[in-house]
């Protein structure tokens, strides 16, 4: 099972280590480059120039190194450019918080041990391929700085974050429950204005609920209310085309979850009943409505003809449910052209059987509203052995 999104970039939330630097004198500022170097890290830090921070944060480490050697504001220089750098794949954080846990363990540095820990144990997480034996060391340290701290901080709830899409991606959905639920409120804590960092938490704890086999009503239902606690946290969507890949994948998430919701109630019957129905299974698109734009009033769109698709074969012998978001336009033909798919969970096997039933909609006529009314519809795809 794997759960993926585009991730969009990621609001610059570091909080540095800071360094109270004395004037230098004239004779010796050529001599004291570290110096110059953080202030230039520190302005372009205050500016957003995040390229230029993490240039300048490396040389004044680098001075440093070189015109102080062991020495507490070493420490804390490589600290701050390990940390700047540890969610950036071109980049090797471990050598730099390395050196400052070596400073640190040798009485030199002035560091925080288990903020330092979660940075270390992090970078090899991530350098390791996200093993589960370095997740569980991540862990043990993110639960360490929890307790020792009163709130979290932005980077641990990002790390938190991304253990719990590591956790799900592994299938191991007790630990991404656990994550994720330590995500949300750390995000809560530290950034309560990151919301598409905590929808996405929340996205992660709905899947973590949802999928585990056998599927207990109660988990099915409270997995839905998580996406819908989830799906308030976005504005709504100005148009198709810039349309919130994470806020697709929680409206599919949900269809998925009304189709395994529907599965549960359809098991009461015998199991004739359901070999016929499994033999006969297709799913009709969901009347769904998403409301592009709070300043738009459109009409529903009425269908001359709406042909559900098709259940993929490999997916009805396996007893899946599935469930595909779709984004498109009405021709002036009264046909749904350009259709897309947004999000398809939770595998890629149902987007293409939703798309070719599309291909034979023809509405009754263009609805009411203006071309802002069926130049950016919606429709929801849910796949479930009917009841």
């Amino acid at each position: 099972m794997r759960c993926t999104s585009a991730r969009k970039p990621r609001p610059w939330l570091l909080i540095f280590v800071p360094l109270v630097l004395a004037a230098g004198s004239a004779s010796n500022a050529d001599d004291e480059r570290y110096r110059t170097e953080y202030r230039s890290f520190t302005e372009a830090l205050a500016a957003g120039d995040r390229d230029a921070a993490t240039s300048h944060a490396h040389a004044a480490w680098q001075a440093a190194e070189t015109e102080l050697g062991d020495h507490r504001t070493t420490a804390i220089l490589a600290f701050n450019y390990g940390r700047l750098v540890v969610f950036r794949h071109a980049d090797n954080p471990l050598v730099p918080l390395r050196r400052a846990a070596s400073l640190q363990a040798s009485g030199t540095g002035d560091l925080s041990v288990t903020e330092l820990q979660i940075y270390i144990d992090y970078a090899e997480f991530a350098a390791g391929g996200f093993k589960k034996r370095q997740g569980k060391k991540l862990r043990k340290s993110l639960e360490a700085f929890d307790d020792e701290r009163i709130a979290s901080t932005p980077d641990a709830a990002s790390i938190w974050l991304r253990l719990a899409a590591s956790d799900v991606a592994a299938g191991q959905y007790r630990n991404a429950l656990n994550s994720a639920t330590r995500a949300e409120a750390a995000i809560a804590s530290a950034a309560p204005l990151q919301l598409r960092e905590r929808a996405e938490a929340i996205l992660i704890a709905g899947i973590a609920r949802l999928v585990p086999f056998p599927r207990a009503i109660d988990d099915v239902q409270a997995a839905r209310k998580d996406f819908d606690r989830a799906r308030r946290l976005f504005l709504p969507q100005a148009d198709i085309d810039s349309f919130d890949p994470l806020l697709a994948q929680i409206l599919a998430w949900d269809g998925a979850a009304g189709a395994a919701q529907a599965s549960l109630l359809g098991e009461e019957r015998d199991a004739k009943q359901r070999e016929a129905d499994a033999r006969q299974s297709r799913t009709m698109p969901k009347t769904f409505a998403y409301q592009m734009d709070e300043s738009i009033d459109c009409a529903t769109v009425k269908w001359i003809e709406r042909q559900a698709p098709q259940f993929p074969r490999s997916a009805l012998r396996r007893g899946s449910i599935g469930a595909v978001f779709v984004g498109f336009r009405l021709g002036d033909d009264l046909t749904a052209r350009d259709a897309r798919v947004l999000a398809e969970v939770p595998v890629a096997e149902f987007g293409d059987a939703a798309l070719s039933a599309m291909a034979h909609w023809r509405a009754a006529e263009l609805p009411s509203g203006g071309p802002a009314c069926h130049e950016n519809l919606v429709s929801r795809f849910t796949f479930a052995i009917a009841n």
